[in-house]
């Protein structure tokens, strides 16, 4: 087999991979990661998407000896690459993905490894999603050091943490930070600000 023929039997073969890993960073939301990690990231997807699809068909069939056998066709040039399990195992690849963003989005591992007391990891990603991620958070007070100014509303959208912090607030009431006194309302406001101009604050009462 040539280099050539050999690279385009992977790219097809990768597919329910790429599949995959594409949906899962869209639901997970972006994080920085080496490119050898993406790799791994879209052959894991990719093996197991085959895997789980193999073993659906043999459940089926009540025969596991008669489930595809495409993943030899990784290193056997004379095994076909068909559609016809290339893209089932794409569709495995996509119910794989929410089930990882399920996962990773309530923190299954490291609440795992908390109750066992391995980690006190909450989580890969930095406080400020963590905080925007806690269940039942909705009204908030967002201090802008920049303008001494002060918005306490709902966040119905936040940057991802290797942004700079983006905020769009529902619902805002605008009061001067220093003084508290009131200035306005709006219905909705964003915020674009560097990672030291907002504090974030969980009132103890909803201000009225």
């Amino acid at each position: 087999m040539n280099l050539s023929s050999f690279l385009i039997r992977i790219i097809f073969l990768s597919l329910p991979g790429v599949v995959a890993s594409t949906i899962y960073r869209k639901l997970r939301g972006k994080t920085v990661l080496k490119d050898w990690e993406d790799v791994i990231e879209m052959g894991l997807f990719a093996l197991l998407s085959y895997l789980f699809y193999a073993l659906a068909i043999g459940a089926i069939h009540g025969d596991l000896s008669g489930a595809p056998s495409v993943l030899n066709a990784f290193y056997d040039e004379k095994i076909s690459i068909t559609w016809r399990e290339i893209l089932p195992a794409s569709g495995v690849g996509v119910i794989l993905a929410f089930a990882a963003s399920f996962l990773y989005t309530h923190k299954i591992v490291n609440r795992l490894g908390r109750s066992l007391r391995v980690t006190r990891r909450f989580g890969d990603e930095d406080v400020w999603t963590y905080f925007n991620n806690v269940p039942d958070l909705y009204w908030v007070i967002v201090r802008d050091h920049k303008l001494d100014l002060a918005y306490y509303g709902w966040i119905q959208v936040y940057s991802d943490s290797d942004k700079e912090r983006e905020l769009l607030l529902r619902d805002v009431k605008v009061y001067n930070n220093s003084t508290s006194e009131f200035r306005y309302e709006a219905s909705a406001m964003y915020l674009c600000r560097d990672r030291y101009s907002l504090t974030l604050e969980v009132p103890e009462t909803r201000v009225e």
